[in-house]
Order: C-alpha cells, then sequence, then structure tokens
C-alpha cells in the first residue's frame, strides 16, 4: 500500500478525494497527526526488553560474520 502527499490546488479537490474514500477506493490521513520525525526518546520503549534484546543479540552475531568475511583494513 503506497501513503502519498498530495497538495489540493483546487477547493473540489476534497469533495472528489472524500467521495473516492466513501467508495472505499482511498483512505485519507489527517497529516496533522502523522509525525514523522520522531525523536529517539519519544521510541523508548517501542520494543520489549525480550525483543529487544533478540534484536542486539541477532546484530551482534551478524556484525561478526560480516567482520570474518570483511576484515577492517
Amino acid at each position: 500500500m503506497d501513503v502519498l502527499t498530495i497538495q489540493l490546488k483546487h477547493a473540489k479537490a476534497r469533495q472528489l478525494l472524500q467521495e473516492l474514500e466513501d467508495m472505499n477506493i482511498i483512505k485519507m490521513l489527517d497529516s496533522k497527526k502523522l509525525n514523522h520525525n520522531k525523536k529517539p526518546s519519544q521510541l523508548r520503549g517501542a520494543l520489549s526488553k525480550k525483543t529487544a534484546g533478540a534484536l542486539h543479540k541477532h546484530i551482534t552475531k551478524t556484525r561478526e560474520e560480516w567482520s570474518g568475511r570483511f576484515p577492517s583494513k
């Protein structure tokens, strides 16, 4: 599913988009509620400790594998 940002250039554009949403063709999202610029501090707690630990373990293992294949100069 693609997410697009559009700029309305004509007053009737919103009405056309609303009609498409009413037909379940598109879904309009409120741009004021979307925040794509989250700070790391706002993401604290997004992962459980168990998931974060498993992810950290996987990343460490992957780094070790890559360093074995491509040693630094």
